[in-house]
């Protein structure tokens, strides 16, 4: 069978199809979330006080100006274990050409990872410091088996950012000292979800982009049929890497040796990522010779921009007692839309509404001296999600509202060398999806049953 489109018609398709088939993997860049978990020590409590502890040498990630008070020489190595739950319910998904339920079971995206951190910092003068991080502060990874309801909207999702900072902190005076960083990212993503040709068919016939009579005798009807079921389906898959710049700025003021409060900013970081899509057609003879014109490999590049940030955070000593608090805003709101550009010069740059919105996360946490050696930590967090609104929400990162509870503790092995550990259990508030906005054709609906266990471990050495 040959290829009936016409140049126009072509056009329509990679327009309303192909910007649509990946329209889902790329609002997962959207969806890269932040992993604060980047310190062992701080784990205990939270994070809270993280901008104003400067208690080892993870404060190049906090709040760098607290370098200053950090004795002599420090190394800092850790790892992260974060176990993500995310058992999606199926409430109902269905096709919005039909109306018959999406044929495919439930499942549980949840994935688990390590997400490792090593810092140094080294005192140069009374007044001058430096030091350095490497980690991974944003990136989400879920996955879903290919054959599950929401496949239309994800299968797998997989970003990492990957960052390098050095730092310059300087003592202005006595009381307070000042920041300035460089952060060199990397970010990295693989992304994909499956096609629905049994939609693509029908609704370009009922659009008048295919004509009827270009079909084989029975081919419409037994696409319809199988409208939502797996029978026809394909493949899409986004990979792309980019490497860009931002910075840091921190503040740090010591009223007395009890009690000190912090300020650290971080710069809005702007991707481009380049790379590919992929398209798997199904084993159909007409599908492949209607739409292979359409659904084929290209480059394409795709905006991401890691949020700016403000922390501000109290420290306060009392006799063995430590006090912590923490609030932390996050520009989130810049993702109203994505862009996407196609190699292609006939397909047409695509935008897509995401409608995130700016977040604030506070914090509260207390330390507890019980000797020289050991130190017992615990903190509460309050987290807002950036996606409120439950036709919006992706199951790439089935996120809501979240509660943290946190416990940790701190064992000095000697003079040289500092064990931390730290324990988080998140409640996350049942994420409702009632998503018709990321895939044509297909509406998700469901809820999630979503938790998160983190276990952080790391080792300090003096020199």
């Amino acid at each position: 069978m040959k290829n009936t489109l016409s140049a126009n018609t072509s056009k329509f398709l990679k327009t309303a199809v192909l910007a649509t088939a990946i329209a889902a993997p790329v609002s997962a860049f959207a969806s890269g979330f932040y992993i604060i978990e980047q310190s062992a020590s701080l784990q205990g409590n939270g994070f809270a006080g993280a901008a104003a502890v400067a208690e080892d040498a993870s404060t190049n990630f906090y709040n760098a100006a607290g370098l200053v008070y950090l004795d002599s020489e420090q190394i800092q190595t850790g790892v992260s274990y974060i176990s993500l739950s995310a058992d999606y319910i199926n409430k109902g998904t269905y096709n919005s050409i039909s109306g018959v339920s999406v044929e495919g079971k439930s499942d549980d995206g949840g994935t688990n990872a390590a997400v490792p951190t090593l810092y140094y910092a080294k005192p140069i003068n009374q007044r001058l410091a430096f030091g350095f991080g490497i980690n991974a502060p944003f990136g989400l990874v879920t996955e879903y088996d290919e054959d599950w309801v929401g496949r239309y909207t994800a299968i797998t999702s997989d970003l990492k950012c990957y960052d390098f900072n050095p730092n310059i902190a300087y003592r202005v005076t006595d009381k307070l000292s000042m920041s300035v960083g460089l952060v060199v990212e990397y970010a990295d993503a693989v992304l994909s979800n499956a096609i629905d040709f049994s939609t693509v068919v029908v609704g370009s016939v009922a659009n008048g982009s295919i004509p009827a009579a270009a079909l084989p005798d029975g081919y419409f009807n037994y696409s319809y049929a199988n409208l939502g079921t797996i029978t026809q389906d394909g493949k899409a898959t986004v990979s792309g890497d980019s490497l860009d710049f931002g910075f840091t700025v921190g503040l740090m003021y010591e009223f007395d040796p009890t009690l000190r409060i912090g300020m650290n900013y971080r710069s809005k970081i702007h991707h481009e990522l380049e790379g590919d899509v992929d398209f798997e057609l199904p084993d159909d003879a007409v599908i492949s010779a209607l739409f292979g014109s359409v659904f084929y490999d290209q480059a394409l590049t795709a905006d991401l921009t890691i949020p700016e940030s403000i922390s501000l955070s109290v420290y306060k000593s009392y006799q063995k007692w430590e006090f912590l608090a923490d609030v932390t805003w996050m520009n989130w709101s810049r993702f109203e839309l994505l862009y996407m550009d196609f190699e292609d010069e006939v397909t047409p740059d695509s935008s897509i509404e995401e409608r995130w919105q700016d977040v604030v996360r506070g914090s509260i946490g207390v330390n507890y001296n019980l000797n020289e050696k050991w130190k017992l930590r615990a903190g509460f967090v309050y987290d807002q999600s950036p996606c409120e609104e439950s036709n919006y929400r992706s199951p790439r990162i089935p996120d809501d509202d979240r509660t943290w509870v946190s416990t940790g503790v701190t064992y000095k092995y000697s003079e040289n060398m500092t064990f931390s550990a730290g324990f988080t259990y998140i409640f996350v508030d049942d994420p409702q999806i009632t998503n018709n906005t990321h895939t044509s054709g297909n509406v998700l609906l469901g809820e999630y049953d979503a938790s998160v266990h983190i276990l952080t471990m790391g080792m300090t050495y003096n020199f």
